[in-house]
């Protein structure tokens, strides 16, 4: 295998971290629906339990494998025991995530750093754990789910922003080096998702979080995921209004700071008063196992989202203009 994607699901073995909730359930629905074992990693294992029995009719099947990324060793552990139990490790997903939201100063230093460790250590532990048993086989694919964000700017989340643009520069290092063992190496950037995450994130803001347009259903961020598995891309930005993001945070970064701050404000958070808190960072949280977070409010969004998308595209239009003179 040459880099080349997975030759089959039927039967491949795959991991998928951050399975719980969010994209991570519904990549590991997905994929069994296909014929893949998978390997759901989480903190919650009542959580993963249920994900277990959702695909019990799929021809593939859903393993449970209750553990914490951060945890020293434990990824290493369980990639040598998948691939003695079942025989081989095909694919790993790296996707789990957490966020804080606040000033750089406000949260607890304690908090920054969980942050740090599962967004972006958890990422480097889960190729170190996967690359071994890829190499043996020949090959395979690491997807690394990351954001817009990682190559786009936004305030108040500091250490997320942080580890979305690490993401984004391992994930590019990391393809450089492993292109001659056959393993894809491949990011897939979705903006705002419908998921439970910004009801589960630490908030130091004085207000209650809700996510900006235009929000991205998770079954398409899912779909993304899965075309690298079977078709390795260097990046999927997951929707048009966020490629144009992308592109304007490349081509003109003033203007796309001075957008990303201002929707931010207005959008990003709620008028409801919190108490700050920290949020699922050191203790999940027992009731978010759903796929979508109910974010999604389409004849609110509508209208917003036509606007930004085309003063976005009239901005880079002008660009390349000028340019072009």
């Amino acid at each position: 295998m040459r880099s080349g994607g997975l030759p089959s699901f039927e039967g491949a073995v795959v991991v998928v971290t951050g399975a719980s909730s969010g994209i991570g359930r519904a990549v590991s629905l997905r994929l069994a629906s296909r014929g893949v074992t998978v390997i759901a990693v989480a903190r919650r294992r009542e959580a993963l339990s249920q994900l277990a029995s959702g695909g019990e009719t799929a021809p593939g099947r859903i393993v449970p494998e209750p553990l914490d990324v951060t945890e020293e060793g434990a990824l290493q552990r369980l990639a040598a025991r998948v691939a003695e139990e079942h025989g081989r490790l095909d694919a790993w997903v790296n996707n789990a995530g957490v966020n804080l939201y606040g000033p750089i100063d406000a949260p607890a230093r304690r908090d920054v750093h969980r942050v740090l460790d599962v967004n972006l250590h958890g990422y480097v532990d889960g190729i170190l754990a996967a690359l071994p048993h890829l190499r043996e086989r020949g090959g395979g694919v690491v997807v690394n789910v990351s954001s817009i964000l990682g190559v786009a700017p936004s305030p108040y989340q500091a250490a997320y922003v942080a580890t979305k643009h690490a993401i984004h520069g391992l994930t590019v290092s990391v393809r450089q080096e492993l292109w001659k063992d056959g393993i894809a190496v491949c990011e897939v950037a979705p903006g705002p998702v419908d998921t439970p995450l910004f009801g589960q994130a630490g908030n130091h803001m004085g207000r209650d979080v809700v996510p900006p347009s235009p929000i991205t259903d998770p079954e398409d961020v899912a779909a993304a995921v899965i075309a690298s598995l079977e078709r390795p891309r260097r990046l999927r930005v997951v929707g048009l209004p966020h490629r144009i993001t992308a592109g304007l945070a490349r081509h003109l970064p003033r203007l796309a700071e001075r957008t990303s701050r201002t929707m931010m404000e207005r959008e990003h958070f709620g008028r409801s008063p919190t108490y700050a808190t920290a949020g699922n960072l050191h203790d999940p949280d027992p009731e978010a196992t759903t796929v979508r977070g109910g974010w999604v409010r389409p004849t609110e969004r509508s209208v917003p989202l036509v606007g930004a998308t085309l003063l976005t595209a009239g901005a880079l239009a002008l660009m390349r203009l000028r340019r072009a003179r």
